[in-house]
């Protein structure tokens, strides 16, 4: 367990210059389909498209956001689900620390694959916050009562 912290917390300052060489994310650029210029109705908003257009100047993804608290939570109680489901099915408590890290980190890493998927950056710190919030949640089931 605390080789895990320590790979993580090693970890935490090669993503931040990794995120830095990585390209920030696009800036929606509207898209306006022929309606008159300043015409908010509905139908206008409705028609206008939201695309990154090619060679768009992008905005850096933040370490610290509102997204990245759903992150770290989210995966901290994705941990303890997988933690218990797997002690349920009577693992010891090692092999269950490591299956939910395996499945905490699948649905982290399979989250930014959706996002790439639909046009949104791979984000790092996204997958950071990711780690930290399983790394958490091991540290408490570390002190639970078997």
């Amino acid at each position: 367990m605390r080789r895990l912290v320590l790979l993580v917390l090693l970890a935490l300052p090669a993503a931040a210059a990794a995120q830095s060489a990585v390209p920030p994310r696009f800036s929606p650029m509207r898209v306006d389909l022929g309606h008159a210029p300043g015409d908010s109705s509905p139908r206008n908003r409705a028609a206008s498209l939201e695309a990154p257009p090619i060679g768009a100047v992008q905005t850096a993804d933040p370490w610290f956001a509102p997204d990245k608290v759903k992150h770290f939570f989210t995966s901290a109680a994705l941990q303890s689900v997988a933690y218990g489901a797997l002690r349920a099915a009577d693992a010891e408590h090692g092999p269950a620390i490591a299956g939910a890290s395996i499945v905490t980190a699948a649905f982290g890493i399979g989250k930014e694959l959706s996002d790439r998927s639909k046009g949104r950056p791979f984000s790092v710190p996204d997958l950071v916050w990711d780690a930290a919030g399983a790394v958490a949640a091991s540290l408490l089931l570390e002190r639970t009562e078997r």
